[in-house]
C-alpha cells in the first residue's frame, strides 16, 4: 500500500487531468477525442492522493490509499506496428467497505517525452467486453488514458480483487526507446472524483527489431490461410490415396489374372 505522502509527482498532476477529463465528461456530456490539443493540468498543491480529496470509500482519518492496485509483469518489448499485448491492472480492496465506480487511469511517459497519444492503441476488458482508450498530453508530456469510453467503473467489495485485463500495442512511427506505465484509480463522483490508489510502475522498450506479435485479427487472418492450405493438402492428400488405391486394384487384378 503506498503512503499518501510518497506519491510519484507526474502520477499527481496526471490525476489532477484525469479528474478534470471527468468534469468534462459530466459537463458536456460527450469524452474529448485522442489527439487534441495538450491539456494543462496544474499538480494538486500537496502532491498525495488526499490532496483536497477524501476517498468516500474509506474512512475520513485513513492515511493510506484505500484501494491497493498492482501491474504483474507484463511484456517487456512491444514492436512499432506490431500486434497488442496483454497484460492487467489488479485492484484490491483493503477497507471494510466495498469501493465503486472505480476508474483506473494509465499514465506513459516514454524517454525523451517523445511518445504522444497518437503513438499509443490501448484497450480494457470490463469483464464482457473490450473498451477503446483514448490518451491525452499534459503539459509535462505524458500521456494520459482514463477507463471511460461510457463504463460505469469498477466495484470492488471488501478484501476482494478485480482484475482489469488491458492490451496494447504502439503505431509503426511510435519512438524506439524505454517507456514507464502507471496506473491511478479514480473514485468518480457527479462532477468531481477522488484519487483512491496508484500502482507500481511497469517498465518495457519499444524496439524495432523485436519478435512480431500479431493481433488478434491477424491471428484470424492466419488461421484463415492457414485451414484453406491445410484444406487444400487435405485435398490432395485425398485425391492422391485414392489413386494410389485404384493403382493397387489394378495391380492386383493383373496379378490375378496372370496367376491363372
Amino acid at each position: 500500500m503506498r503512503l499518501c505522502s510518497s506519491p510519484a509527482s507526474g502520477v499527481a498532476t496526471a490525476v489532477a487531468l484525469a479528474l478534470a477529463l471527468s468534469l468534462a465528461v459530466a459537463v458536456l456530456g460527450a469524452p474529448a477525442r485522442a489527439g487534441e490539443s495538450t491539456v494543462v493540468a496544474p499538480a494538486p498543491a500537496r502532491p498525495g492522493p488526499l490532496a483536497g480529496y477524501e476517498p468516500s470509500c474509506a474512512p475520513a482519518d485513513r492515511a493510506d490509499f484505500p484501494i491497493d492496485a498492482r501491474i504483474p509483469e507484463g511484456p517487456r518489448t512491444y514492436r512499432p506496428g506490431g500486434g497488442e499485448q496483454e497484460w492487467s491492472v489488479a485492484l484490491t480492496n483493503a477497507t471494510g467497505e466495498p469501493c465503486d465506480r472505480v476508474h483506473p487511469l494509465v499514465v506513459l511517459v516514454g524517454e525523451e517525452r517523445s511518445l504522444r497519444p497518437e503513438h499509443i492503441r490501448l484497450e480494457f476488458h470490463d469483464g464482457s467486453r473490450w473498451h477503446p482508450v483514448a490518451f491525452h498530453r499534459t503539459d509535462q508530456r505524458e500521456n494520459v488514458g482514463v477507463f471511460d469510453h461510457g463504463f460505469g467503473g469498477f466495484t470492488v467489495k471488501s478484501g476482494e480483487t478485480v482484475t482489469a485485463k488491458v492490451r496494447m500495442g504502439f503505431t509503426g512511427d511510435a519512438p524506439a526507446g524505454g517507456v514507464t506505465a502507471t496506473a491511478a484509480l479514480v473514485q468518480r463522483k457527479k462532477n468531481d472524483g477522488d484519487w483512491v490508489g496508484e500502482s507500481n510502475p511497469y517498465t518495457f522498450d519499444i524496439e524495432p527489431d523485436a519478435p512480431a506479435i500479431l493481433s488478434a485479427d491477424q491471428l484470424a487472418q492466419t488461421g484463415e490461410r492457414f485451414l484453406i492450405a491445410l484444406g487444400g493438402a487435405a485435398g490432395i492428400l485425398v485425391l492422391g490415396g485414392a489413386a494410389l488405391i485404384a493403382g493397387a486394384r489394378r495391380h492386383r487384378g493383373g496379378t490375378a489374372g496372370g496367376n491363372r
